[in-house]
């Protein structure tokens, strides 16, 4: 019997309670420290999960940049969330799952496995909370929310993932130039002009 992943979530109503918004919402260690309150995390079963609107599901949603510019990819048909494939993103990462430890300790560990998973980088990460992103306006963005991160890489990374087509790293106009051709998490940080710019 194959077993049933789980994924970590914050019941919807917990979410509000930081001020409803649609878009990008900057924010630091305060925001976020009050998102990851313990009493709100909790692991659901993903099938749940992805039908579920009264939780959203984590997403540490990292943007990758070396020597000024950053990651950019097409979601290819490899990729799991196949309501994004074709999409060009500028993120990278996952869910965040019991494997990664107990809910409250989970998203650090979460975010180094999938980085890990998705791309290969080498010597210190420089990893800033850059805020939140919701995107209530289609099924994908109604039960997940993106936890917005800038990793600055020392080395140019390379893509293992096979999910990550036509990688290239490219710089912030190039990509402003692009975003209609971007998933909507990309564009909602693309389109804030201070959310990718120290």
């Amino acid at each position: 019997m194959t077993k049933v992943q789980q994924v970590l979530v914050v019941p919807r109503t917990h979410m509000d309670s930081l001020g409803k918004f649609q878009g990008f919402l900057p924010g630091g260690d305060e925001l976020l420290d009050r998102l990851l309150s313990p009493s709100a995390l909790r692991f659901l079963d993903r099938p749940a999960a992805e039908e579920d609107p009264g939780h959203k599901q984590l997403i540490p949603y990292m943007v990758i940049r070396h020597a000024g510019r950053f990651l950019g990819y097409t979601r290819g048909k490899k990729g799991s969330e196949t309501r994004l494939h074709a999409l060009r993103s500028i993120g990278v990462g996952g869910h965040v799952e019991p494997c990664d430890g107990p809910a409250h300790d989970s998203l650090s560990v979460g975010m180094t496995r999938e980085l890990r998973e998705e791309i290969h980088v080498d010597g210190d990460l420089g990893i800033r909370f850059l805020g939140l992103i919701n995107d209530d306006s289609n099924a994908v963005g109604m039960v997940h929310l993106g936890l917005a991160y800038l990793v600055d890489v020392a080395a140019e990374p390379m893509v293992a993932d096979l999910a990550l087509a036509d990688p290239r790293m490219e710089s912030l106009g190039q990509l402003r130039a692009n975003g209609d051709r971007h998933e909507t998490w990309s564009r909602m940080l693309l389109d804030d002009p201070k959310a990718l710019v120290d």
